[in-house]
């Protein structure tokens, strides 16, 4: 039974993407999140057709299985920006147009977040909300010099302390953006998920960002949007449901009929 399997699978779909909007609704207040969707790609037979010619080069047979269609789904991050909210904290930091900063990550690899809401440890370094070391150009943690009366930082994320420049906000861009060859890995944080992607820097975009001090970019979650795909996920759900059902029971009463 085809309509069986194809409506599981639809309902398989349906639960992803209930978990995806759970975790956007959850997420609706943290600085700098960005929103998931679930996309349904392709057909598994056009996918793994692709990948074959590609890495491969061969191309397989067109009709490659009589069953139901498995379909690829992939899991969208909408990089659109969020809006600027005021704080008038010294060490929040928004990215108002295209980029990134870089932090530190526990395994000393460099990661990526538009979360610019900053603070020192105790040793003067700057740190994110979960403690890792805020990056400058050069990829080493930023520490604030001892005794600062003023910290400014600029426009192109230039830090002065007392109106001395002493360091540079690591901001990054990629000349690939549509979409962006990063991937979540928690806590507002990005990897790059493509070997063949290299950050370049912020500069290199001529001018169309502009960090500004003392404001942290919100989620680019809508509650309502999100609310309103939940439901009509839920509806979709129980209708894959109920057709499982009809067909069950159309099955059952062709089997009773063909023993009488």
């Amino acid at each position: 039974m085809q309509g069986i399997y194809k409506a599981a699978q639809g309902m398989i779909y349906e639960t992803m993407r209930i978990d995806i909007i759970a975790n956007n609704l959850a997420n609706a207040d943290a600085n700098g999140y960005k929103g998931s969707a679930l996309q349904v790609t392709s057909t598994f037979d056009a996918e793994l057709t692709q990948v074959l010619e590609e890495k491969m080069n061969v191309k397989p047979p067109s009709n490659i299985s009589q069953n139901s269609e498995l379909l690829v789904a992939r899991y969208n991050i909408d990089f659109q920006q969020g809006p600027l909210k005021e704080t008038n904290e010294i060490y929040d930091v928004g990215i108002a147009g295209r980029g990134f900063f870089g932090i530190q990550n526990v395994d000393g690899s460099t990661v990526f977040t538009r979360d610019g809401s900053f603070t020192t440890n105790d040793q003067g370094q700057l740190v994110n909300g979960q403690g890792l070391f805020v990056l400058d150009q050069s990829g080493q943690p930023i520490r604030i010099p001892n005794g600062v009366s003023e910290l400014t930082i600029g426009a192109d994320g230039r830090m002065f302390a007392d109106d001395v420049e002493f360091s540079q906000l690591m901001l990054i861009d990629f000349e690939q953006n549509d979409p962006y060859p990063l991937g979540k890995v928690g806590g507002n944080l990005f990897e790059i998920n493509d070997p063949n992607a290299q950050p370049i820097p912020l500069k290199a975009t001529r001018g169309v960002s502009t960090i500004k001090q003392g404001f942290l970019e919100s989620a680019n979650v809508n509650v309502v949007h999100e609310m309103v795909n939940m439901i009509q996920t839920l509806r979709n759900f129980q209708g894959y449901q109920k057709t499982i059902q009809a067909l069950d029971e159309t099955v059952q009463l062709i089997n009773d009929t063909a023993k009488q």
